[in-house]
Formats: C-alpha cells, structure tokens, sequence
C-alpha cells in the first residue's frame, strides 16, 4: 500500500512539472470566465434598489478587502518563505489563485496552486499542499476563536477557554510549521504574529458585513457583533470548501444569522451584495495583483542593454 501512494504520489508530481503551466492556464481561465459570469448573475438577481445608498459601503468594501488581501499573502510569503526565496512569482501564483478560489468544486485554488509551483519553483509539491492546508486549518481556527466568543448562551468562562484553546492550536500549528532550527522565542513571535494578521483579516470582514448591513437599515447590529457573524458564516463556509459543488452555503448562514437584526428580505438582499462585491473585489485585485506581478518578472527576465 505504502509504494503504490509513494508511486501515485510520483506520477501527480511528474504530470505537474510537466503540465503544470497549462493546468494554471486553464484555470485561470476558466476563473475569469466564471467571475464573469458570476457578475452577471449577482447583478440579475438582485432587486432593483436605491444604489446610491450602498455606494459608500461598496467602495470601503473595496478598499477593506484589497488589505484582507495583503494581509493573508503576507503570511503566505513568510508561510513559503522557509522552502525557497520568495518574489514576485508567489505574487502571481496567490493573484491568479485569487481568481481560481471562486471556481465551485472545492479546492480548485489548492491543485491549481500546487501545480504552478511544482511548474514554476523549485518548491516540492507536497509543501504547497500541506501549506495550502496550514493556511485554511489557522483561518478557521480564528474564525473559531471569535465566533465562539460571541456565542451569548454559552458561559463565558467557557467561551473564553474555547477561544483560547483555538488560539493555541493556530499557535501550534504555526510553530510547528517553522524549521526547528530556529529559535523558539522566534517561532513564537512569528506564529503570534500570523494569528494577529489572520484575526485582522477577519476583522475586515466583519467591518465590511457591517458596513453592508447598515446601509440595509440594520441600525441594531453593532460592529462587534457582525464581525461574530462574520466569522461563523465565513468559518463555516471553509469548513466545507472541500466539498464539491458547494455554492451558496456562506449566503445562506448569513442570512440566518442576520435575521435578529434584519427582515429576511432585507438580510438576503445583504448577502446577495456582499457576494457581488467580494467577486467584484477577487476580479479586480486579481487581476491586478497579476498583471503587477508578470509585469516585475518580465522586466527581470528581459535582457540588459549592452553598450556597443
């Protein structure tokens, strides 16, 4: 059993080194074929509104979601950097990726991911992998961590430990990923500062659901609070991106959830904008992020002028 995975293992790998750009191609492109689409579809389906309203909201959306962005590339980076030098390739891989995660089916951002590293770096493709796992196991515990918190029926002793418990747990996780030739209190110091970093993005998003709400007429929610709902709605539709064809689920339980402070109506007419501004938002910085990034390795690439 241990050499047919070690030789299936060994087949995966060759195939990505060999058509590993063609795999990142195709689905870069069938990503923005769908975003597009996706755009579309949002735009259709949501009802006819006063648009001037939600203007301020969708441009801070923007804004907010461009420094999400940064925010988890930049533990991304620090994630790789102790497998290989990183540069403005990571920069294009994490823009197309950003492009790709929006594709239904699961985990397409993970082969796609893995299959322009293996092409493209020197980086082992299982590294990209258990990266790609390190990245989403610590998003959802944060996600834990401060959705627990929030949960007013449990005592608060023991929401404080769970919450605590789930922050350790990402500490560990991030400790443990770092070589151990390093020195403790710096893999410490890193993986506390991965947890700031990741819990600040999460933060964002909770701002920005707020943001959305108000301009809906939700004057109860408070920020604290939507950025509790934030976090359950968004972890648990991590929690489930593995699974295949699953499109919706992260709509669906924000609107339970905002029922105590919006109408039903009101609160699905939320989650419908935040799904066009975070598809907005993926296309833009994306491919944004890309053209920046194939722009710096072409210019890196190109031949120095020769004085004659």
């Amino acid at each position: 059993m241990k050499q047919r995975i070690v030789e299936t293992w060994s087949k995966i790998t060759d195939i990505m080194h060999a058509r590993g750009r063609w795999v990142g191609y195709v689905l870069t492109g069938l990503a923005v074929v769908y975003l597009g689409g996706e755009l579309l579809y949002s735009g259709f389906k949501i009802p006819v509104i006063a648009w001037h309203a939600y203007l301020l909201a969708s441009l801070a959306t923007l804004g907010l979601y461009l420094i999400s962005l940064l925010l988890q590339f930049f533990v991304w980076i620090r994630l790789f950097s102790f497998h290989h030098r990183v540069g403005w390739r990571d920069m294009e891989i994490y823009a197309r990726m950003i492009l790709v995660r929006r594709l239904p089916g699961g985990i397409w951002h993970w082969f796609g991911r893995a299959a322009l590293y293996t092409a493209t770096t020197k980086v082992r493709t299982k590294v990209v992998w258990f990266g790609s796992l390190m990245e989403w196991g610590m998003l959802i515990l944060i996600a834990g961590s401060i959705s627990v918190i929030k949960l007013d029926a449990v005592p608060i002793s023991a929401r404080v430990l769970l919450s605590a418990l789930m922050v350790g747990g990402t500490i560990a996780l991030a400790v443990t990923w770092q070589p151990h030739t390093r020195a403790w209190w710096l893999r410490l110091a890193e993986a506390a500062l991965w947890v700031l970093l990741y819990g600040v993005a999460w933060l964002i998003g909770g701002i920005i659901l707020y943001l959305v709400a108000s301009a809906a007429g939700a004057n109860q929610l408070e920020w604290a609070s939507a950025v509790g709902v934030w976090a359950l709605a968004g972890g648990v539709s991590m929690v489930i991106t593995i699974v295949p064809a699953v499109i919706g689920v992260q709509e669906v339980s924000l609107v339970f959830l905002l029922q105590p402070f919006l109408p039903v109506s009101a609160a699905l007419l939320v989650a419908l904008l935040l799904r066009l501004l975070f598809t907005l938002s993926d296309a833009l910085w994306g491919l944004t992020g890309w053209a920046i990034a194939t722009l710096a390795l072409r210019k890196k690439t190109a031949p120095s002028d020769v004085l004659r």
